[in-house]
């Protein structure tokens, strides 16, 4: 249905812009049970939901591909959002790939995330992640250590708020 200028039309209020600085979030206060990783292929997205899902968020851009996702009402980091992982990110710190071995996979199967780490990496890791999952599960403490080494390489080159603060 088209709209002339005649109809009625409610205003809608403008959006009101604010800063936020993200505030870095605190290890100990991390359940490591709840970080949750995907990846959408389709998209090149990886998403790490640091205290579990369903949480709003607003994603803050850092730099380039990388946006902090960040609790609207208290402003502490509680995600990470980085667009072009392959693409971008990956490039530029190859050791990240690795993180897909934690996580949920949408439209990239365990196999080929393999092939694209022995690419990246140039190694050769004899079981897809998935397969080495289900014979050696994935512990909160792997997942944990996998986001951390991610987080420590994008500190460092962008300049995210300190993680490790206790």
């Amino acid at each position: 249905m088209a709209v002339s200028r005649t109809d009625d039309m409610q205003s809608v209020d403008e959006p009101v812009l604010r800063q936020i600085q993200p505030k870095p979030f605190r290890w100990d206060a991390l359940d490591p049970a709840k970080i949750v990783i995907s990846y959408d292929r389709s998209s090149d997205t990886l998403l790490i939901h640091l205290f579990g899902r369903g949480r709003p968020s607003i994603s803050v851009p850092i730099e380039r591909y990388l946006y902090a996702m960040v609790d609207p009402e208290s402003e502490k980091i509680i995600g990470v959002h980085i667009e072009g992982f392959l693409a971008q990110a990956v490039p530029e710190h190859p050791g990240e790939i690795e993180i897909l071995d934690h996580a949920e996979l949408r439209g990239i199967t365990p196999v080929e995330v393999r092939a694209l780490q022995r690419e990246v990496l140039g190694t050769w890791h004899p079981l897809p992640g998935r397969t080495r999952a289900v014979l050696a599960p994935d512990t909160p403490a792997d997942k944990t250590r996998a986001v951390s080494l991610l987080l420590s390489a994008e500190n460092a080159r962008w300049g995210l708020p300190d993680t490790s603060a206790a």
